[in-house]
């Protein structure tokens, strides 16, 4: 930035971030590898660091609240403007966040940052959100915002792995309705879910997602989601009480318990009104599958 050490005001962190964002200290990002460390490295160069880092706040609180992003058109400058949020968390970050991924219907979100090598700014923008709502938050709007645009990417079948663990987490209660609510009203939804999983190659595998997609099919969609294996090039075996998922280079036990489905299936006949013709094996609701008891039951 400037050679002579000064405290750097707000209307420096201002220019400094326009000139990053228009490409013109590419060379300082190249070296460094993120925005986030290039202002690190200015504030210790500054006269005084505590002092910048706070007008260092008031700038980019300030060009937060201005911002309008077209994330498919400046990918880079979204990209470094996020690095930015999730390094430095700004009070207007977490809102502008969930904002940016309401409003981004379509476009790439892979920016390609050296040849070959891709950052998903979608992601990016997923786990800042991450950071600022780590937990769930009684009554507040902006929690509830963020969950409701990862059930909107969800449904988008945006990033099925991430959100549906992160769901799983932090929203347990209603995640297993929801999703079933959501198989139910999208047919392609499932496919591309149970594709998209078994794609993963993720050394955590994607069991409890699996579990949750396969306890969302109960009881009349399990033959759809054995489909939605088979076309991704899986096979469910049924080695005992609770399937197993098979493919070319990993096995996925999936493990919905009786209490489970019994839950989620009464949470969505309560909250999402969705018609449940259940008829209940008389060895359990994972038994032989038949839905028929035995006489006199």
């Amino acid at each position: 930035m400037n050679e002579t050490r000064t405290t750097l005001k707000a209307k420096d962190w201002k220019l400094a971030l326009q000139r990053a964002f228009d490409g013109e200290r590419s060379a300082a990002l190249e070296h460094l590898g993120g925005l986030d460390e290039v202002v690190r490295v200015d504030i210790a160069n500054s006269a005084d660091a505590a002092e910048s880092t706070v007008e260092l706040y008031e700038a980019l609180d300030d060009i937060i609240a201005s911002w309008r992003w077209r994330p498919s058109a400046h990918l880079d400058a979204t990209a470094m403007m996020l690095d930015l949020i999730r390094a430095f968390q700004p009070r207007r970050g977490g809102p502008k966040t969930v904002n940016l991924l309401q409003s981004w219907q379509s476009g790439t979100s892979l920016l390609e940052v050296v040849p070959d090598k891709f950052v998903d700014v979608r992601l990016l923008a997923l786990k800042v959100l991450e950071k600022y709502y780590p937990t769930p938050m009684d009554n507040s709007r902006e929690w509830d915002s963020y969950v409701a645009v990862l059930y909107k990417l969800l449904a988008n079948s945006e990033q099925p792995l991430y959100i549906l663990m992160r769901l799983l987490a932090i929203d347990a209660s209603d995640c297993h309705a929801r999703v079933a609510s959501m198989i139910a009203t999208n047919e392609h939804l499932l496919p591309i879910l149970v594709s998209k999983l078994l794609e993963s190659d993720a050394q955590t595998a994607p069991d409890d997602a699996l579990s949750l997609l396969y306890s969302a099919c109960i009881p009349d969609r399990v033959t759809e989601f054995e489909q939605a294996v088979s076309n991704a090039g899986g096979m469910v075996k049924k080695t005992g009480e609770a399937p197993v998922i098979t493919t070319a280079s990993n096995t996925f036990p999936v493990e919905p318990t009786d209490k489970e489905i019994l839950e989620a299936m009464q949470t969505a006949s309560n909250q999402f009104k969705i018609r449940l013709d259940i008829a209940i094996p008389f060895t359990g609701i994972l038994g032989d599958g038949n839905g028929s008891a035995p006489e006199g039951q």
